[in-house]
């Protein structure tokens, strides 16, 4: 590993892993809130409070028009070839042109809210979504903040920005709840835990900014063609994803019970927890803007497919193996079917192996957003029929199955895309022998399965099974050499507290990559 990778790499190991515990405790600290107001508020009450922040929760998506991920690549781009004048310009024209539009975009949501109420059948509802529309400013706001930490690789900030909102939401939500606020208490502490978040972001940016020096001269009307030119692409991405999830609604609605919907929305819940994994992974949008050389961004691409086959493939394949398991003990039985529509969707994140998720920093990386848009009118083209015709034959499994073909008729054209034009390749072999790992080391588990000895028992001895098993075939198999070993000493060795726990297992599989080379 060249020292410009590895500088890269050891940058995104520390950002990724300050992200995922960022990220962890963040989206813990929100479900205890949850449940909290949940049950203060009641079936009905929660509701209502779920409906109020429908629509301004799709404004805040329609009104980014992809000037959050300009601002991430920009800010890696000119602070790495030291243009630092025209970087300060870029992040003021950013944050005028967004807070205008959010600000207008708050006022005609207060303004239309009684037609709102109404399109939602609850007419209640209007001073509700009056107080909710709040939160298109507030919401802006904290997410243009963290697109410029990424951006800058302020990583810890952006960590303490989502711990921040999930710990006043945590206070304020139920207190205002209790004192008998209700809904409104509820959205009050929601909005306003963002508001909070933004202003400690705003001021730790403004620190920040003050370093830059005077902005350059170029109009801020060219610095914001030059984001929307850029951005425009993945706007449209999220666009078209935004449409393919309501549709997703539709056809579910038409075409399934409300108990084939509850079980798949446990199965969608539970599927959070590899996102847990995954978003970390979006460190890799600076890493990759970082890399100049091809050679380095070809091998820079290579390992990170590698290495995220490597931790989200077991945990997945763990995941659905155990489905059952983890859904009967948090849900309880009555969810009958959501292990399979669990085990189902868990698919997706298979593909991984094939560069699924890291193709798409990699283009925005590498300004290449076009790619991304295109990759997503297939999703779209194929997803729309396909779900048509099988949700309506085969309901929840027929939908997820559209979506699992959508979603890699993508992947492939990404993947062509990145052959053919940035020349990258991936390890088909290791990832393969990975994968060969990860299902042999579910075998023992399945058969744990079939002692019925508890659910719980069966949960946590599998799981430890699983992993004991899979780390001990991964060297035994080839699928990590000593080089590995190596990489993966230096990376975990810079993120503190990681350390002393993965130290002995890599010496373990260290161990067994010496006795592998002495046996062949």
């Amino acid at each position: 590993m060249s020292s410009n990778i590895r500088d890269v790499v050891e940058d995104f190991a520390k950002g990724g892993f300050t992200l995922f515990v960022g990220n962890t405790a963040a989206t813990i600290i929100l479900a205890v809130g949850s449940i909290i107001v949940a049950r203060l508020l009641g079936p009905e009450g929660l509701g209502l409070y779920a409906l109020s922040l429908t629509v301004p929760l799709i404004l805040v998506g329609l009104i980014d028009f992809g000037i959050n991920p300009a601002v991430t690549y920009y800010s890696t781009k000119l602070r790495v070839e030291g243009r630092l004048d025209l970087l300060s310009k870029t992040l003021k024209a950013a944050y005028i042109n967004r807070v205008i539009v959010a600000l207008v975009v708050t006022v005609a949501s207060i303004l239309c809210s009684n037609y709102i109420a109404s399109l939602l059948n609850r007419p209640e509802a209007s001073t509700f979504i009056k107080i909710s529309s709040l939160l298109i400013v507030a919401q802006t706001i904290f997410g243009l903040n963290n697109s410029a930490f990424l951006g800058l690789e302020k990583i810890g900030n952006y960590s303490n920005s989502l711990i921040a909102q999930s710990v006043t939401k945590l206070l304020l939500s139920p207190l205002l709840v209790l004192v008998g606020l209700g809904v409104s208490g509820a959205l009050i502490g929601h909005i306003g835990s963002y508001f909070l978040a933004s202003i400690i972001g705003c001021l730790a940016l403004y620190k920040y900014f003050s370093t830059l020096g005077k902005p350059s001269q170029d109009s801020l009307v060219e610095s914001l063609k030059m984001m929307v030119r850029y951005g425009s692409p993945l706007y449209l991405t999220s666009v078209i994803t935004i449409i393919i999830a309501q549709f997703r609604t539709l056809m579910l609605a038409l075409f399934s019970s409300d108990a084939e919907i509850g079980n798949f929305s446990v199965a969608v819940t539970i599927t959070s927890m590899i996102n847990v994994l995954i978003f970390p992974l979006s460190s890799l949008f600076p890493a990759f803007s970082r890399l100049k050389s091809e050679s380095d961004l070809r091998k820079m691409f290579m390992m990170c497919v590698k290495y995220a086959t490597l931790f989200i493939i077991p945990a997945t394949i763990a995941a659905m193996v155990l489905s059952k398991e983890i859904v009967f003990i948090l849900y309880g039985r009555a969810f009958n079917l959501a292990p399979r529509f669990l085990t189902l969707y868990l698919i997706q994140f298979l593909y991984v192996a094939g560069g699924f998720i890291i193709l798409t920093y990699l283009f925005s990386g590498v300004g290449k957003t076009g790619v991304v848009f295109r990759s997503e009118l297939i999703d779209i083209g194929l997803f729309l029929p396909l779900a048509t015709l099988l949700t309506m034959y085969y309901k929840v499994e027929g939908m997820i199955v559209a979506s699992l073909i959508a979603c890699l008729a993508a992947l492939l054209y990404r993947l062509a895309v990145a052959i053919n034009d940035l020349k990258v390749k991936i390890d088909y072999k290791a990832s393969s022998l990975i994968i060969s790992a990860a299902l042999v080391a579910a075998l023992p588990t399945l058969a744990l399965q079939t002692l019925r000895l508890g659910n719980l028992f069966t949960l946590v001895v599998g799981a430890l099974i699983y992993f004991a098993i899979y780390v001990t075939l991964l060297p035994l198999l080839g699928a990590l050499d000593e080089n590995d070993v190596e990489n993966l000493a230096q990376i975990v060795g810079k993120l503190g507290l990681l350390w002393p726990i993965s130290r002995p297992i890599l010496f373990y599989i260290k161990r067994l990559t010496k006795i592998r080379r002495r046996s062949q």
